[in-house]
């Protein structure tokens, strides 16, 4: 303990307070770290002992096609029996001013790894 004298002259104790430990704050963030350290180590090992396996993200081939306005349903239903999904869609012109033709441009999706994408296209 030491003392200090203020300056009206009184004597004031001072007191030096040490940190017994860690503050309760403290305590809990390490439990809680080390909770979150036991559950990842656990999952790991149950994942190994049953063998589990992750399940692959789904994977996408694209076709883009321009059939002209009077064959784009006949085209639609033949990709369309080819696995194919319609994902979008525009009308496009082309030509000069005065000798215009208007197509579809289309994108087609479908799973890399379904039976569709292996037959002929």
């Amino acid at each position: 303990m030491s003392e200090v004298v203020d300056q009206e002259g009184t004597i004031a104790a001072r007191v030096a307070v040490k940190s017994s430990g860690p503050s309760r704050a403290q305590v809990a963030w390490v439990i809680a770290l080390l909770a979150i350290l036991v559950v990842g180590l656990a999952s790991i090992v149950v994942v190994r002992a049953t063998g589990a396996k992750l399940v692959p993200v789904q994977q996408w081939q694209y076709k883009i096609v321009s059939p002209s306005d009077y064959v784009i349903q006949e085209k639609m239903n033949e990709l369309g029996k080819q696995g194919w999904e319609l994902v979008f869609a525009r009308r496009a012109m082309s030509g000069s001013e005065y000798n215009r033709t208007a197509s579809y441009e289309m994108l087609f999706k479908r799973p890399i790894n379904s039976k569709a994408s292996s037959s002929k296209e």
